[in-house]
């Protein structure tokens, strides 16, 4: 086989290659609904979406990379984390993570490492996930992304919440709280009044259990969640 040749069967490969790694990232973007009905058509396409990701990464087809992991493995709402996939949810982040670096995406990377944060939450692995946490709000902070300083606040309290220091997770509560009614935020809100009701009861203190939860309630109403609705406005680990 000559030189024109082998180039002309690596051309086909990398044509078939961009076809595959498109259509398996227009499906995965065209079910990122928090729906049974969205899970169960990406759950049988795991291996390939999968494939699709590893394939992006190996080309360094950044942006791609970002977007599927941003379609298949945030941890409270993508298929990954929500079947519980969760050493394939670390593979997707991780790599997620090494293309928004490569981008240069701030925003974004503080954002992995928030998601791989609440992975290593979730799985038990305190200490890095507070590491991670951590690393997350210094960008947000470099960034002055209040939202997202927010969100960090929110989860370094579930952690100290979860590890028993009570005083470390109504502080941070608190201060996740201040930003969010600073930015009119309601469903942050909730999600705040929600786990400062918890930290109250877990503490025996259901008069101030009481007062938080009805603060989120009414929230919730504003909104229109329902009762089922509203248990993700009270995430814990989900922000």
């Amino acid at each position: 086989m000559d030189l024109q040749q082998i180039t002309h069967y690596r051309n086909i490969k990398q044509q078939g290659n961009s076809q595959y790694i498109a259509h398996y990232l227009r499906l995965a973007e065209a079910h990122t609904q928090p729906t049974r009905t969205d899970y169960d058509t990406l759950d049988p396409e795991k291996p390939n979406l999968l494939t699709a990701m590893k394939r992006a990464h190996d080309a360094q087809q950044w942006d791609i990379v970002r977007r599927l992991a941003g379609a298949i493995a945030i941890p409270t709402s993508g298929m990954l984390g929500v079947r519980g996939h969760w050493k394939d949810l670390q593979t997707c982040l991780t790599q997620a993570l090494t293309a928004t670096q490569k981008l240069g995406h701030r925003q974004n990377e503080a954002a992995f490492l928030h998601n791989l944060a609440i992975l290593k939450q979730n799985t038990g692995d305190y200490a890095t996930a507070r590491q991670l946490y951590e690393q997350s709000q210094a960008i947000r902070e470099e960034l002055g992304d209040k939202a997202g300083l927010a969100a960090s606040y929110h989860n370094l309290g579930a952690l100290a919440q979860a590890t028993g220091d009570y005083a470390t997770a109504r502080q941070l509560y608190e201060q996740s709280q201040a930003i969010r009614e600073e930015l009119g935020d309601k469903a942050g809100l909730a999600a705040s009044y929600g786990q400062l009701a918890i930290l109250a009861e877990q503490e025996g203190d259901k008069v101030t259990a009481e007062r938080f939860y009805r603060q989120a309630l009414v929230i919730a109403e504003e909104l229109g969640y329902c009762e089922h609705e509203y248990s993700h406005v009270q995430p814990g680990v989900a922000l």
